[in-house]
């Protein structure tokens, strides 16, 4: 789904519906069926924009590491990820803007928010405490 990232880092999103539209019609897909693929693409871009049920449940699945006991270390590497992308991001900045997704992320799919076993407020308290960042 995000073919874009072998190719581009930041706004991987936008390469990846390119890529969608070249390739796609290869293997037979309609036009609509190519818009509804990029349309899926497109909206697990931050912000989040879902305009149907299967692209909040895809935003759902992206976001997936919020929720988990392990986002300590998911988010160690995807800090880890951004620095070595190339973003000029410093410690303090990223957790700012990870606070913020946080306090403004909520799961559309009622699945999704039953099945977190820990709750965007608490993944707030350990990002707060991180002493690595």
């Amino acid at each position: 789904l995000f073919t874009g990232l072998t190719q581009e880092y930041h706004n991987f999103e936008n390469r990846s519906s390119v890529i969608c539209r070249e390739i796609l019609p290869d293997f037979s897909y309609s036009e609509r069926q190519i818009d509804q693929v990029c349309n899926l693409i497109m909206a697990t871009k931050i912000p989040f924009e879902p305009n149907n049920r299967r692209e909040k449940i895809l935003i759902d699945a992206r976001m997936d590491f919020i929720g988990r006991p392990d986002y300590s270390s998911q988010i160690k590497l995807l800090y880890q990820e951004m620095k070595e992308a190339g973003a000029k991001i410093n410690g303090q900045q990223f957790k700012k803007q990870q606070l913020e997704m946080l306090y403004n992320f909520e799961f559309y799919s009622l699945a999704a928010r039953r099945l977190r076993e820990v709750s965007g407020s608490d993944q707030m308290t350990t990002l707060e405490e991180e002493r690595w960042i």
